[in-house]
């Protein structure tokens, strides 16, 4: 079970498909609007990200969206907040290593770094593409009998993890992806 920061909210293509760059102060005056596709120039790299999907918004603060970069189909976290941005891309950085020195699946770290004079920290994790997130999955469920067998699973991962020393901070169904079942 991996976790990720997953919304159901999806802001797909608001604009032709011309990929404009974006921009700390757009990201920071967006509110909810933020126009897809766009594109960001990271330093040091051949390849820009090119983000198709907005999934999460948290104004002000960070941004996730699906997207692609060298050709891979990536999730990308942007962190943007004026004060917290690093502190906060450090934050998910703890807890993806936490979880790959505890065994427990998670998508791979592709890239970090940071872009417009260091405004805005960027992560890149592989898009795992055969899973759904909890949220999807109980959605789905008809009986009580499906749903009990499903959070039996769920809190006997999240006791596991507890145990290795992982508490998860921001609990909720569609911060949890599993396999295609």
């Amino acid at each position: 079970m991996a976790t990720d920061c997953i919304e159901n909210t999806h802001v797909k293509n608001m604009q032709n498909d011309t990929r404009q760059e974006i921009t700390w102060h757009k990201l920071i005056h967006a509110n909810r609007m933020i126009p897809v596709p766009f594109q960001l120039t990271l330093a040091e790299q051949d390849y820009p990200v090119y983000c198709d999907e907005v999934v999460r918004i948290i104004p002000g603060k960070r941004l996730v969206a699906f997207g692609t970069w060298d050709d891979k189909p990536i999730v990308a976290k942007l962190f943007f907040e004026p004060a917290n941005a690093k502190r906060h891309a450090i934050r998910e950085l703890l807890g993806i290593e936490a979880l790959v020195t505890a065994h427990i699946p998670t998508p791979k770290l592709l890239y970090r770094g940071t872009v417009q004079k260091k405004r805005v920290q960027v992560l890149i994790f592989e898009k795992i593409l055969n899973a759904r997130t909890l949220d999807e999955i109980w959605q789905e469920k008809t009986s009580p009998q499906e749903l009990a067998l499903l959070m039996y699973a769920v809190t006997i991962e999240l006791a596991t993890q507890h145990v290795l020393g992982i508490v998860q901070r921001d609990l909720h169904l569609k911060n949890l992806l599993l396999p295609f079942s």
